[in-house]
């Protein structure tokens, strides 16, 4: 092979750049596998604001996501993860609730990240991660 991955018959090799479905060691753990990925994304906004209000909370998803966000969508997905033990809710003020990281949070979400850098890393992307562009 030469340095494009091209066989003799000239046919581009991909398997090394895709991943393979097959791979078993090293699946996420279940306590980030049972979250949707709008609860993966609540995770993130709430960590990385200071004590978010739903609202706020809110705010910051749509501007990330440029999708509209629902109440209905929201407070459920906030008390599931509030259950689970991620997410502490408690009252700021009369109206409003604040929520927080738990410790269990924190631990659910720096494992994802680490699964998400693995995998980035195992799959030979061709930009170092230091040069990928910031959101």
């Amino acid at each position: 092979m030469t340095d494009l991955d091209i066989d003799p018959d000239g046919v581009l090799a991909v398997d090394k750049h895709r991943p393979s479905i097959e791979r078993t060691d090293d699946h996420p753990p279940d306590a980030i596998r049972e979250l949707s990925s709008f609860q993966r994304d609540v995770l993130f906004v709430v960590a990385g604001a200071e004590s978010p209000s739903g609202q706020e909370i809110k705010r910051e998803l749509e501007a990330t996501t440029m999708d509209m966000v629902l109440p209905g969508q929201l407070y459920p997905n906030l008390a599931d993860l509030t259950d689970r033990d991620l997410v502490e809710k408690y009252a700021r003020d009369g109206r409003t609730s604040a929520y927080d990281l738990t410790a269990d949070g924190s631990t659910v979400l720096a494992e994802l990240c680490r699964w998400q850098l693995r995998r980035i890393q195992a799959d030979a992307s061709p930009v170092p991660l230091d040069h990928l562009p910031s959101v």
